[in-house]
């Protein structure tokens, strides 16, 4: 931060699908946290982001048995399945790893969303503030799954629109 002049306690996350499935993770990792750790990165500064703005992401690796497409990519990302080792699962689902010590989160997602489930969304949220996390939830109706990719339609263009003041106030 300092080569480069910005205050690193001021660095928000953002990510769409599984990008935000990486942020909400990142999020989730405290600095005395064991999860990607290797000799290379044992002596890494704190990463944990001061905001995270999750778009249509994916909270968690568990329960979506009865979605056929979205079960075998986990499968083939994680190399194992939630029956054959739970517990590293459990390291890679952002939803299980909630402390109460995470920065705010941001979620926009659609309700025409097919791919990640609205209720797992509204699900994390619920936990997040069961813990004490600030947590805003925005939804646009009509609205499928993979829209924030770009600056040019009107979902993209809510989504600036709700993103931007939220980041301001949280980061200021």
């Amino acid at each position: 931060a300092g080569t480069y002049g910005f205050d690193p306690h001021k660095v928000a996350t953002w990510g769409s699908s599984a990008g935000a499935h990486l942020v909400d993770l990142l999020a989730t990792i405290r600095p005395e946290d064991t999860l990607g750790r290797t000799p290379e990165v044992a002596a890494a500064p704190d990463t944990t982001p001061a905001a995270t703005v999750s778009l249509c992401g994916v909270h968690t690796c568990f329960r979506y048995t009865n979605e056929a497409n979205i079960h075998k990519m986990l499968l083939e990302f994680l190399g194992t399945s939630e029956d054959e080792n739970p517990d590293f699962v459990r390291s890679a689902s952002p939803m299980e790893r909630l402390t109460g010590q995470e920065a705010p989160f941001l979620f926009i997602t659609g309700d025409a969303d097919t791919t990640t489930p609205l209720s797992h969304t509204e699900e994390m949220h619920q936990r997040l503030q069961a813990k004490g996390v600030s947590s805003t939830v925005h939804v646009l109706p009509g609205v499928g799954h993979g829209f924030g990719y770009g600056n040019t339609t009107p979902a993209q263009l809510k989504t600036l629109a709700l993103a931007t003041p939220w980041l301001a106030a949280v980061l200021r």
